[in-house]
């Protein structure tokens, strides 16, 4: 399976800035066919970064996508526009996305099937906060999370199916989760993703981790059995730095 690194630069970056990104970015990170890179870029340099990249092999995402095809819902974007902007892969389910504008897991479902109907690849983020861990509520917010974001989704849909482990308490706060328990929470996805579906698409499924990923911590994080790359947020926004961490992580 390849291994994926994903970028999330979230609210930054202009798109003057994503072409300077783009010169240095290109310069100094390691490019093959087995290795998957993404920029989740803002909504508003989606189809200009795309042409930037089109000569290598490197996906570009969108950070979020509205439920519906079109109506009254301002400033939102649907699935379709994201299609006409040449968007390759969409995060859904984010934690910010849950806790500043209070998306459920419904809401994360109707998303999902939106871009299952445009075939276009969908990373879903699941994760608990810290007092969901504390009082040991781990494996039945990531059960819930999965079974209500996944359902009435079919078993050939998950080719374009990605999940990004992030636990809440781990995003941005330079705190990571030690090598156990993110082993832990893959291995409880892979068993909830069994018992939904079978365990050859169990298997199949790329997970990724997200969490306060750096330079420093990269080459530990990537040694954890059955994980299959990182979805990274600040350490992202430095091109040399999200180079190193590819680089570091290199598969030939």
């Amino acid at each position: 399976m390849k291994k994926h690194f994903y970028a999330n630069f979230k609210m930054n970056k202009t798109f003057k800035e994503i072409e300077d990104y783009c010169k240095n970015f290109i310069q100094t990170v390691k490019i093959n066919d087995k290795n998957e890179i993404a920029l989740f870029v803002p909504y508003v340099s989606l189809k200009e970064t795309k042409h930037l990249f089109k000569n290598e092999n490197i996906l570009i995402g969108a950070q979020n996508v509205h439920f519906a095809d079109n109506g009254a819902y301002t400033g939102e974007i649907s699935a379709i526009m994201l299609k006409e902007c040449e968007t390759d892969v969409v995060l859904i389910g984010h934690s910010e996305r849950r806790k500043f504008f209070k998306e459920t897991d419904e809401d994360i479902n109707k998303k999902i099937k939106q871009m299952m109907k445009y075939n276009v690849k969908v990373v879903l983020c699941i994760g608990e906060t810290r007092d969901e861990r504390q009082m040991l509520k781990t494996k039945q917010v990531i059960t819930n999370q999965l079974k209500k974001a996944l359902n009435g989704l079919y078993e050939n849909e998950f080719k374009n199916i990605i999940i990004a482990y992030e636990p809440i308490w781990a995003i941005g706060t330079g705190e990571v989760a030690t090598n156990k328990i993110i082993e832990e929470a893959i291995n409880l996805i892979r068993e909830i993703l069994a018992s939904l579906y079978n365990s050859a698409l169990s298997n199949n499924t790329p997970i990724l981790y997200g969490g306060s990923v750096t330079q420093e911590n990269c080459k530990s994080l990537n040694k954890i059995k059955n994980l299959n790359g990182f979805l990274i947020g600040g350490a992202s926004l430095n091109p040399k730095d999200f180079s190193f961490i590819i680089n570091s992580c290199f598969k030939e």
